[in-house]
Protein backbone atom coordinates (compact mmCIF):
# COMPACT_ATOMS: atom_id res chain seq x y z
CA UNK A 1 0.00 0.00 0.00
CA UNK A 2 1.42 3.12 -1.04
CA UNK A 3 -1.18 5.77 -0.49
CA UNK A 4 -3.89 5.17 2.04
CA UNK A 5 -6.99 7.28 2.33
CA UNK A 6 -9.45 6.73 5.07
CA UNK A 7 -12.89 8.30 5.34
CA UNK A 8 -15.41 7.92 8.11
CA UNK A 9 -18.75 7.26 6.35
CA UNK A 10 -20.97 6.56 9.32
CA UNK A 11 -20.59 6.07 12.99
CA UNK A 12 -18.65 2.89 13.42
CA UNK A 13 -17.73 2.51 9.70
CA UNK A 14 -14.50 3.66 8.15
CA UNK A 15 -13.69 3.17 4.43
CA UNK A 16 -10.03 2.63 3.80
CA UNK A 17 -8.78 2.82 0.25
CA UNK A 18 -5.33 2.47 -1.13
CA UNK A 19 -4.04 1.96 -4.69
CA UNK A 20 -5.10 -1.64 -4.98
CA UNK A 21 -8.17 -2.21 -2.94
CA UNK A 22 -11.06 -0.52 -1.21
CA UNK A 23 -11.76 -1.99 2.12
CA UNK A 24 -14.51 -1.19 4.55
CA UNK A 25 -13.34 -1.44 8.06
CA UNK A 26 -15.96 -1.60 10.73
CA UNK A 27 -14.76 -0.06 13.86
CA UNK A 28 -16.11 -1.31 17.13
CA UNK A 29 -18.87 0.68 18.81
CA UNK A 30 -18.03 2.95 21.64
CA UNK A 31 -18.53 1.23 24.98
CA UNK A 32 -20.54 2.72 27.85
CA UNK A 33 -19.01 5.56 29.92
CA UNK A 34 -17.07 4.48 32.93
CA UNK A 35 -18.14 5.50 36.45
CA UNK A 36 -17.33 9.05 37.55
CA UNK A 37 -14.04 9.40 39.30
CA UNK A 38 -13.93 10.04 43.04
CA UNK A 39 -13.92 13.71 44.16
CA UNK A 40 -10.45 14.90 44.84
CA UNK A 41 -9.45 15.79 48.38
CA UNK A 42 -9.94 19.42 49.53
CA UNK A 43 -6.82 21.42 49.00
CA UNK A 44 -4.88 22.62 52.00
CA UNK A 45 -5.83 26.11 53.36
CA UNK A 46 -3.68 28.94 52.12
CA UNK A 47 -1.23 30.59 54.46
CA UNK A 48 -2.61 33.46 56.64
CA UNK A 49 -1.90 36.91 55.31
CA UNK A 50 0.54 39.23 57.05
CA UNK A 51 -1.08 41.41 59.79
CA UNK A 52 -1.03 45.13 59.11
CA UNK A 53 1.10 47.51 61.19
CA UNK A 54 -0.67 49.08 64.19
CA UNK A 55 -1.42 52.82 63.79
CA UNK A 56 0.46 55.45 65.81
CA UNK A 57 -1.27 56.42 69.05
CA UNK A 58 -2.27 60.11 69.25
CA UNK A 59 -0.77 62.49 71.80
CA UNK A 60 -2.49 62.83 75.17
CA UNK A 61 -4.50 66.04 75.61
CA UNK A 62 -3.26 68.86 77.84
CA UNK A 63 -4.54 68.73 81.41
CA UNK A 64 -6.64 71.69 82.54
CA UNK A 65 -5.28 74.28 84.94
CA UNK A 66 -6.13 73.79 88.60
CA UNK A 67 -8.49 76.39 90.06
CA UNK A 68 -7.28 79.11 92.38
CA UNK A 69 -7.49 78.24 96.05
CA UNK A 70 -9.72 80.52 98.08
CA UNK A 71 -8.38 82.68 100.89
CA UNK A 72 -7.86 81.24 104.31
CA UNK A 73 -10.65 81.73 106.81
CA UNK A 74 -10.51 84.57 109.29
CA UNK A 75 -7.92 84.37 112.01
CA UNK A 76 -8.82 84.69 115.66
CA UNK A 77 -8.77 88.35 116.64
CA UNK A 78 -6.99 89.46 119.81
CA UNK A 79 -8.92 91.65 122.24
CA UNK A 80 -7.29 94.97 123.20
CA UNK A 81 -8.54 97.18 126.05
CA UNK A 82 -9.53 100.56 124.60
CA UNK A 83 -11.64 101.79 127.52
CA UNK A 84 -9.38 104.78 128.26
CA UNK A 85 -7.64 107.33 126.06
CA UNK A 86 -4.31 106.05 124.80
CA UNK A 87 -1.80 105.61 121.98
CA UNK A 88 -2.02 102.21 120.29
CA UNK A 89 1.05 100.23 119.22
CA UNK A 90 1.46 98.38 115.92
CA UNK A 91 0.98 95.11 117.81
CA UNK A 92 -2.35 96.38 119.17
CA UNK A 93 -3.46 97.08 115.57
CA UNK A 94 -2.54 93.75 113.99
CA UNK A 95 -5.61 91.51 113.79
CA UNK A 96 -7.26 92.96 116.90
CA UNK A 97 -10.56 94.17 118.33
CA UNK A 98 -10.11 97.34 120.38
CA UNK A 99 -13.04 97.29 122.80
CA UNK A 100 -14.30 100.38 124.66
CA UNK A 101 -16.13 98.22 127.21
CA UNK A 102 -15.69 99.89 130.60
CA UNK A 103 -15.29 103.43 129.17
CA UNK A 104 -16.38 106.13 131.67
CA UNK A 105 -15.46 109.40 129.90
CA UNK A 106 -14.76 110.69 126.39
CA UNK A 107 -12.13 108.44 124.80
CA UNK A 108 -9.52 109.02 122.07
CA UNK A 109 -7.53 106.12 120.62
CA UNK A 110 -4.51 107.31 118.57
CA UNK A 111 -3.35 104.93 115.85
CA UNK A 112 0.32 104.00 115.31
CA UNK A 113 2.17 105.20 112.20
CA UNK A 114 0.51 103.55 109.20
CA UNK A 115 2.54 100.62 107.87
CA UNK A 116 1.96 97.51 105.79
CA UNK A 117 -0.44 94.90 107.19
CA UNK A 118 -2.03 96.79 110.11
CA UNK A 119 -5.73 96.16 110.76
CA UNK A 120 -8.12 96.45 113.69
CA UNK A 121 -11.76 96.94 114.62
CA UNK A 122 -12.77 99.50 117.24
CA UNK A 123 -15.91 98.08 118.88
CA UNK A 124 -18.18 100.08 121.19
CA UNK A 125 -18.81 98.02 124.32
CA UNK A 126 -20.19 100.79 126.59
CA UNK A 127 -22.77 103.45 125.78
CA UNK A 128 -23.50 106.80 127.42
CA UNK A 129 -19.96 107.56 128.60
CA UNK A 130 -19.07 110.17 126.00
CA UNK A 131 -17.75 110.35 122.44
CA UNK A 132 -15.23 107.93 121.00
CA UNK A 133 -12.49 109.21 118.65
CA UNK A 134 -10.01 107.26 116.51
CA UNK A 135 -7.14 109.54 115.51
CA UNK A 136 -4.54 109.10 112.75
CA UNK A 137 -0.90 109.55 113.64
CA UNK A 138 0.76 112.81 112.58
CA UNK A 139 1.54 112.61 108.83
CA UNK A 140 -1.04 109.83 108.26
CA UNK A 141 -4.51 110.19 106.89
CA UNK A 142 -7.81 108.40 107.49
CA UNK A 143 -10.01 107.69 104.47
CA UNK A 144 -13.34 107.58 106.33
CA UNK A 145 -16.10 105.87 104.31
CA UNK A 146 -14.32 106.95 101.10
CA UNK A 147 -13.61 110.56 102.16
CA UNK A 148 -10.00 111.64 102.77
CA UNK A 149 -9.60 113.45 106.09
CA UNK A 150 -6.66 115.76 106.75
CA UNK A 151 -3.40 114.33 108.09
CA UNK A 152 -3.70 113.62 111.81
CA UNK A 153 -7.51 114.05 111.86
CA UNK A 154 -9.84 111.73 113.75
CA UNK A 155 -13.04 109.79 113.07
CA UNK A 156 -15.64 110.56 115.76
CA UNK A 157 -18.79 108.85 117.03
CA UNK A 158 -20.42 111.51 119.27
CA UNK A 159 -23.06 109.29 120.89
CA UNK A 160 -21.88 105.71 120.57
CA UNK A 161 -24.23 102.77 121.15
CA UNK A 162 -23.18 99.26 122.08
CA UNK A 163 -22.49 97.34 118.85
CA UNK A 164 -21.28 100.33 116.80
CA UNK A 165 -17.83 99.77 115.31
CA UNK A 166 -15.13 101.16 113.00
CA UNK A 167 -13.09 98.83 110.77
CA UNK A 168 -9.51 99.99 110.10
CA UNK A 169 -6.77 98.72 107.79
CA UNK A 170 -3.73 100.21 106.11
CA UNK A 171 -3.10 100.53 102.38
CA UNK A 172 -0.16 101.75 100.32
CA UNK A 173 -0.37 105.30 98.94
CA UNK A 174 3.19 105.75 97.64
CA UNK A 175 6.49 103.94 97.16
CA UNK A 176 6.93 103.71 100.94
CA UNK A 177 3.84 105.59 102.18
CA UNK A 178 0.80 104.07 103.91
CA UNK A 179 -2.49 105.47 105.17
CA UNK A 180 -5.64 104.11 106.86
CA UNK A 181 -9.00 103.13 105.43
CA UNK A 182 -11.78 103.50 108.02
CA UNK A 183 -15.25 102.02 107.40
CA UNK A 184 -18.20 102.82 109.66
CA UNK A 185 -20.25 99.95 111.04
CA UNK A 186 -23.93 100.28 112.06
CA UNK A 187 -23.99 104.10 112.31
CA UNK A 188 -21.67 106.48 110.43
CA UNK A 189 -18.67 108.00 112.09
CA UNK A 190 -17.83 111.65 111.26
CA UNK A 191 -14.77 113.81 110.62
CA UNK A 192 -13.85 114.99 114.12
CA UNK A 193 -11.07 117.34 112.96
CA UNK A 194 -7.70 117.32 114.62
Amino acid sequence: MSDVNAVVVAEGYIVVADDSDVKVVVAGQQGPSGPAGATGATGAAGAQGIQGIQGIQGDQGIQGIQGIQGPAGPATLTLVDGSVTGVLSSGQCSGTIISTQGQTVENTQTLPAAAEGLNAIVAIGTAGAGAVHVKANTGDRLYLDGVALDDGDKATLAAPAVGDYLTLFTFQTGASAWDWIAVSGVRPWADGGS
